[in-house]
């Protein structure tokens, strides 16, 4: 299968305030050949608050790892748990569950919102993009920004084993998607945010910026999770997932029960925005997740 490769072009540095904006200094851990686990905790330019970032770098070509996408339609499983059952090394919650998200994994669809909600429903927009997975090397992004009917009828058309909907699509092609932030108050309100990004060298980002938490991890919105990951991975494509309490990271054996990253299900309301907790792990049960094992997944 011919992966796929794309020259790179260099990233603009945007600026927070009156500073520059700089790329983070990341630790980084080897899980396995072709799998890197990257960390941030500090303060970083392009929102100007303290983080809480992890980054799954998967080589898409390694032959000793498999990509999958989960779906659990009883929405009763937490990471951890599918992480244990599928036997996963890596992985990060996905998209929005039913019914406002199409679902198709391993060529079965569950989900196909077949009539999509009207613009004033509060939840129209959560279907505008897409990401699939052929089962191989390549991956690959669909923008329907503005056409929700439009991009429910293009998914169905599709012959993709994989495919999990979202919004916002946040880079296209490298070219800084302009509606990002303007479209709802979640896109404009700081949260946790999950994100996925390709790279030139055909390297997949699975990314979870933490939230709600004083004084350690700010969140962002859409428009500083895409900033930030322009400024820091210059990504051909960049997609934004199910965030706010939903976003979790596992990574076998570091973390608790391999959960490394700090979900949090309040959202804060009484507080200011922040949760009254202290990096204490809440997971949520979630429908959908990306999965990474070193065991062939069959499609």
């Amino acid at each position: 299968m011919v992966p796929l490769l794309f020259a790179a072009c260099k990233g603009e540095g945007k600026r927070s305030g009156n500073k520059e904006a700089v790329p983070v200094k990341w630790e980084s851990k080897s899980i396995r050949k072709g799998l890197v686990w990257r960390s941030f905790r500090g303060t970083e330019s392009i929102s100007g608050g303290r983080q809480v970032i992890n980054v799954l770098e998967l080589d898409l070509l390694e032959p000793t790892l498999s990509l999958s996408f989960e779906y659990y339609p009883a929405k009763t499983t937490l990471s951890s748990a599918i992480a244990a059952t599928t036997g996963a090394i890596a992985g990060t919650n996905a998209s929005f569950g039913t019914p406002h998200t199409f679902i198709r994994t391993k060529g079965t669809t569950w989900c196909d919102i077949s009539e999509a909600d009207p613009k004033d429903s509060g939840n129209w927009w959560k279907h505008e993009a897409a990401i699939w997975y052929d089962g191989g090397h390549t991956i690959g992004f669909l923008n329907y920004e503005g056409q929700p009917y439009e991009a429910i009828e293009a998914y169905k058309a599709t012959t993709y084993p994989n495919l999990f909907s979202t919004e916002p699509m946040l880079i296209d092609d490298y070219q800084d998607v302009k509606y990002v932030g303007k479209k709802n108050t979640i896109s404009v309100s700081v949260h946790p945010r999950t994100a996925v990004a390709l790279t030139a060298d055909n390297k997949l980002l699975l990314i979870t910026v933490d939230g709600r938490w004083y004084g350690m991890a700010r969140g962002m919105t859409h428009l500083e999770l895409r900033d930030f990951i322009r400024l820091n991975f210059n990504p051909q494509y960049a997609i934004a997932m199910d965030g706010g309490g939903s976003t979790t990271m596992y990574v076998q054996g570091q973390g608790r029960s391999g959960i490394v990253n700090y979900p949090c299900n309040d959202n804060g309301a009484a507080s200011g925005g922040y949760a009254e907790y202290e990096g204490t792990c809440t997971e949520r049960n979630l429908p959908t997740f990306f999965i990474i094992s070193t065991t062939p997944v069959n499609d």
